[in-house]
């Protein structure tokens, strides 16, 4: 039975973290009009507008390039740091005046690492591009997207625990408690049996008038252990998993009210007037300003 209550208990601890689905947070957009022209014999790309100039924030991979390499788009962007728990997207998608927005199939995608100087940038190409879709002379629009993930859908619903979801707990709670009460009773029927037992052989009793109280003081005993040990391994599983339960809404919540609730800023300006330090009757006129962001 002990075995029982720490594979539970071991179970619910160490039980591994599941891959948690992301969701983008924010988003960088860029776009730029281009074609595709010859240049020393190659084809590469020509920006019909000045040469774009790609969107910089905090917490975005920082692009460094887009041209083309024979018949394949590059793209070359300085990677970020990212915790555990969360992750960016980086897509190409191509679109001309008379053609919808083109995505690139999945095995059409290579990412890559590389150097230059001391910084470790990442490849992205988007292979053949130019021998499947670019036409010379047509002018085509690029878009370009980041996205930061997180494991928080900030168009659902603020995460909760709510007392349906709670029942289940509860309910296993209440039967490991009345397992309990029967495993405590049996047990006290089995001390009793068991008293009834040595009465008779204090009496001198024969041992076939005693012995059916021995064999149900044995018969309490085990089931009452077997309900006891039971219900204690599933109370302690259910709270185990109750707090696994709680702690996981919990980080959730943080998390979305940290990525989505709306951010509020205010200023807030009151006049205060103080005694000054020479004189109690003598008052100074003042006004205090607190803000938040």
């Amino acid at each position: 039975m002990r075995r029982i209550v720490s594979c539970l208990f071991f179970s619910a601890l160490l039980n591994p973290a599941h891959a948690q689905k992301l969701y983008p947070i924010n988003t960088l957009r860029d776009s730029a009009r281009f074609q595709l022209v010859v240049q020393q014999g190659q084809l590469a790309l020509q920006w019909v507008d000045a040469a774009p100039v790609w969107q910089k924030r905090q917490g975005f991979p920082e692009i460094r390039a887009v041209r083309l390499e024979e018949a394949d788009l590059v793209l070359e962007y300085l990677p970020v740091q990212m915790g555990s728990q969360s992750s960016y997207v980086v897509a190409l998608r191509i679109a001309s005046n008379d053609s919808p927005l083109l995505a690139p199939q999945q095995y059409e995608i290579s990412e890559s690492n590389f150097s230059e100087g001391n910084q470790n940038l990442r490849r992205q190409t988007w292979q053949d591009v130019a021998e499947t879709l670019f036409e010379p002379g047509k002018t085509y629009t690029l878009h370009l997207r980041r996205d930061l993930m997180k494991p928080v859908d900030c168009k659902a619903e603020r995460p909760t625990f709510t007392l349906k979801q709670q029942l289940p707990y509860y309910g296993a709670g209440v039967a490991a408690l009345v397992g309990g009460g029967v495993g405590l009773y049996l047990l006290k029927r089995s001390n009793e049996e068991y008293d009834l037992y040595r009465d008779y052989w204090a009496e001198a009793r024969s041992q076939a008038e005693a012995q059916p109280f021995l064999d149900r003081a044995k018969r309490f005993r085990t089931s009452g252990q077997v309900l006891c040990y039971g219900s204690l391994a599933v109370l302690g599983a259910d709270a185990v998993f109750y707090w696994l339960k709680s702690r996981r809404v919990r980080k959730r919540q943080g998390l979305y009210d940290e990525f989505c609730a709306p951010k509020t800023s205010y200023w807030e300006v009151r006049p205060l007037v103080a005694p000054t330090a020479q004189s109690a009757n003598r008052q100074t006129l003042g006004f205090s300003i607190k803000a938040r962001f």
